[in-house]
């Protein structure tokens, strides 16, 4: 779809396969990003590497580092951090505390009420109001960026929140190079980062700003994720009971999963990929290409004419292998990820991340609507928060499968944690 707005062109890819053609054979010339005034340049002032034009040095410098210490290999040695995190537990704090623990050797946080933790969600929402397109008029008109903040307190309160910011993720960093001083430090992202960067290349803001949007990007993604996939339990019963079946044949019911049983329940592996819910035109230089994973995840000739439907059925073979999915989507079953140059960085953390709290909760607990709801699921109903589509609030019933599931879940976190 092609459309023109205020002069700007901009061009919606509605398939997998455009998608590809543009973003992945075309990547040098489809791998810029859209000025972004208020986001990149004042509220994160210029250092959020995942929104600096590709053309620029610091976004070369910056994904070479992040290709470093996001490899899947590197991501092997975080697993047990990962398996600390108990399913019962809200999905945010679980997704947060995880991705905390792997970038700055955190604590596990048992709550919500950490100070870090709390100014850290509040950058990943003033970063998710900032990217909505249309949010500020700076970011149509940018002349209004030489206003005098006097006169604009959209400027003033973007520097306000830049300096809140800074701090927060320097803070955060400069733990971590304290502990790496003392020669107390345990494997993290923000340790790895400090060692392998080329300190002649990124200043120590730089690297401290790096590593907070890391955690924005994964902490976001696993949480939203997660939520959604909890709905889709419950209005898909089916689903989970097979889950279940598989869960109690190849692991059992007297440990929980772990990342080695992955090959063998190809079943849960393909609930995670499912729930990642040109030619002969000239287009301009300048073109903003959007890609619009709604529709590519649901466009029959990549899914089948149920692609709107959750099957997980649909990444299995005849024989219950887990299958690669549409060759656009190079064996993830699905381009969350986006592609080529502007794929996500950290898709290893997510992926194991989903696959481990995934299979633990369907080992551990069942999901069921609340007994007296008589409201109808509507997965529909989603707020667009800028960066990513989340659910609104809705209640659900999770009972153990079985009667030791708290003392199996409590002996293995007391065995992680020694």
């Amino acid at each position: 779809m092609y459309l023109n707005a205020l002069g700007q062109p901009i061009l919606v890819l509605n398939s997998l396969k455009a998608a590809s053609e543009l973003l992945d054979h075309r990547a040098d010339i489809y791998s810029g990003r859209p000025r972004l005034i208020m986001a990149q340049e004042i509220v994160s002032g210029g250092l959020i590497f995942a929104l600096i034009n590709h053309v620029d040095d610091r976004w070369r410098r910056s994904r070479r580092a992040a290709h470093q210490v996001l490899t899947k290999a590197a991501v092997r040695g975080y697993h047990h951090i990962l398996r600390k995190e108990s399913p019962e537990k809200h999905l945010q704090r679980t997704a947060t505390s995880a991705t905390m623990s792997i970038l700055y050797d955190y604590p596990t946080l048992r709550t919500e009420n950490d100070k870090n933790l709390k100014e850290i969600l509040a950058f990943a929402d003033r970063m998710s109001e900032t990217v909505a397109s249309g949010a500020y008029l700076v970011d149509l008109f940018p002349w209004m960026l030489h206003i005098p903040e006097r006169f604009a307190k959209w400027k003033y309160e973007g520097n306000r929140d830049f300096t809140r910011f800074n701090n927060l993720f320097e803070s955060l960093f400069n733990r971590v190079l304290g502990a790496l001083s003392e020669g107390s430090e345990r494997p993290s992202i923000c340790a790895s980062l400090f060692k392998g960067f080329d300190h002649n290349q990124f200043s120590h803001q730089e690297m401290a700003w790096f590593a907070g949007a890391l955690f924005v990007a994964g902490a976001e993604t696993t949480s939203t994720t997660m939520s959604w996939w909890a709905l889709a339990m419950i209005a898909h019963p089916e689903v989970q009971k097979r889950a279940h079946i598989e869960l109690d044949t190849v692991v059992s019911r007297s440990r929980t999963p772990t990342f080695s049983d992955a090959p063998n329940i190809p079943y849960i592996q393909a609930i995670v990929k499912e729930d990642d819910w040109y030619n002969g035109m000239f287009i301009p230089k300048g073109t903003i290409c959007l890609t619009n994973l709604l529709q590519c995840h649901r466009d029959p000739s990549s899914y089948g004419d149920d692609a709107a439907s959750f099957r997980p059925e649909r990444f299995l073979g005849a024989h219950g292998e887990i299958l690669p999915g549409p060759a656009e989507t190079h064996e993830e079953g699905h381009s969350t990820f986006g592609f080529r140059k502007r794929a996500c960085m950290g898709k290893h953390i997510v992926n194991e991340s989903l696959f481990i709290y995934i299979a633990t909760a369907l080992w551990a607990v069942t999901f069921d609507r609340v007994r007296d709801d008589e409201v109808p699921l509507d997965a529909d109903v989603f707020v667009d928060t800028g960066m990513s589509l989340k659910l609104g609030p809705y209640e659900c019933q999770i009972t153990p499968r079985f009667g030791e599931v708290v003392s199996i879940l409590a002996a293995e976190e007391e065995l992680l944690n020694t």
